[in-house]
């Protein structure tokens, strides 16, 4: 690059890597949902599997939600990224 542009630069990388860096985040958090998952369904309290209590369910329905939000921002920041719009806010 040009002389005295190098933090610039630097900068510009940084905000194109958090796009990655929320990529493999998300995929992290889909295997730990898929193991708790296969887990729930195995593991029984008072005579059935936790999968089958309500309360449990409804955490395991917000985290399901909360993973494809975050897949959906990251999805939203790479395509930004991608047209040459402005993405600073989304990475």
């Amino acid at each position: 690059g040009e002389h005295g542009q190098g933090y610039k630069m630097a900068i510009d990388l940084l905000n194109e890597g958090r796009i990655g860096i929320g990529a493999q985040m998300v995929g992290l958090a889909a295997g730990a949902f898929d193991y708790a998952l296969a887990y729930m369904c195995t593991r029984k309290q008072f005579g059935k599997a936790i999968a089958d209590f309500q309360g449990m369910q409804f955490q395991y329905a917000r985290a399901r939600m909360d993973i494809e939000a975050a897949r959906v921002l990251v999805y939203n920041a790479a395509r930004l990224k991608e047209s040459g719009l402005p993405f600073l806010q989304e990475a």
